[in-house]
């Protein structure tokens, strides 16, 4: 991704300066976290993921998978805010075959995963579709 940066714009980090555009500018990894302009969810996620990678890390995952997962993880931090968290964990595929393994074999926890996306997914769709946050 930033070879493609590089090549398209010139820019390694074209993504990080493109976020002045929303009033997003660089900034120091980690600082968005203390950063309560957003709702509490988006740290949520953040964290979440965090320590889906750590446990990751520690059960010695595929390192190809940790370093595109650290990366695209360090990333949202570089924008300085959480408000696209959402949207950017999606795309870190990385983190879903490891998450897969750890609940093959806890049943019960793997469908309150799902049950809880689920809700989630439907009070989100909801506001979504009233015009409230998040749009």
């Amino acid at each position: 991704f930033l070879w493609l940066q590089q090549q398209t714009w010139g820019d390694w980090l074209y993504f990080v300066h493109v976020q002045a555009a929303w009033s997003r500018g660089p900034s120091i990894p980690f600082a968005p976290l203390f950063n309560l302009d957003v709702s509490v969810d988006h740290h949520l996620f953040y964290l979440a993921a965090v320590a889906v990678f750590v446990l990751a890390a520690r059960k010695k995952s595929n390192l190809a998978y940790l370093v595109l997962a650290g990366a695209l993880l360090l990333l949202p931090q570089l924008t300085g805010s959480l408000r696209s968290i959402h949207r950017l964990l999606v795309g870190n595929f990385p983190l879903y075959p490891f998450a897969v393994e750890q609940l093959a074999a806890r049943t019960w926890l793997r469908r309150g995963c799902v049950a809880g996306a689920l809700v989630g997914l439907a009070i989100l769709s909801n506001r979504w579709g009233a015009g409230m946050w998040p749009n």
